[in-house]
């Protein structure tokens, strides 16, 4: 999909976050780092939302250069960052050891809801999660982080690559996200 299409779509998308709160979007792998740019410009730019930023695929400062490339003001987000390439201490970034603690990327969201009013949590990527974490688990995990997304009236944006382990984890999501796109 070229980039100008993309971006309409997700835009539309986030415009519409009320009607379905909690959003599965995969893109294929060309598409990821445009898609992830532009999800998070419709969320703060357009859209003037403040939220978190769940970066299991990347370290958050690579994340936030790269939003910041597209004119995304990072001073919105809170960065929660279990890449498991821990930098020095950086105010706004709570760091978790790996992909693979799911108890302490629970943690950090309790916690992270607990210091300022959010309106979104926005989970970079679930492919990611399968790559360190079984299906099962995995599934078992979303679930929870989806119910907790809603508990809390927020709005959750999960993303992914269009591999076949995300795939086969779709049909799952679509029983606990409001609206599942391939794009």
């Amino acid at each position: 999909m070229d980039k100008d299409a993309l971006s309409k779509v997700i835009s539309s998308e986030i415009k519409n976050i009320e009607k379905n709160p909690v959003l599965l979007l995969t893109f294929k792998m060309e598409d990821y780092h445009t898609a992830t740019a532009e999800i998070a410009k419709a969320l703060i730019k357009e859209n003037k939302m403040k939220g978190i930023y769940i970066a299991l695929n990347a370290p958050s400062s690579t994340i936030a250069e790269r939003l910041e490339k597209n004119k995304v003001n990072t001073c919105s987000i809170h960065f929660i960052d279990a890449s498991g390439k821990r930098s020095k201490k950086v105010e706004g970034v709570d760091f978790i050891a790996s992909p693979k603690s799911l108890t302490g990327l629970s943690i950090a969201i309790v916690k992270a809801v607990g210091t300022a009013k959010y309106d979104f949590i926005y989970l970079d990527s679930v492919s990611t999660m399968l790559l360190y974490n079984n299906q099962e688990l995995t599934e078992k995990f979303l679930h929870y982080f989806v119910n907790r997304i809603n508990s809390l009236g927020l709005k959750g944006i999960l993303i992914g690559v269009q591999d076949e382990r995300t795939q086969k984890l779709a049909p799952v999501m679509a029983q606990f996200c409001n609206r599942c796109l391939n794009l």
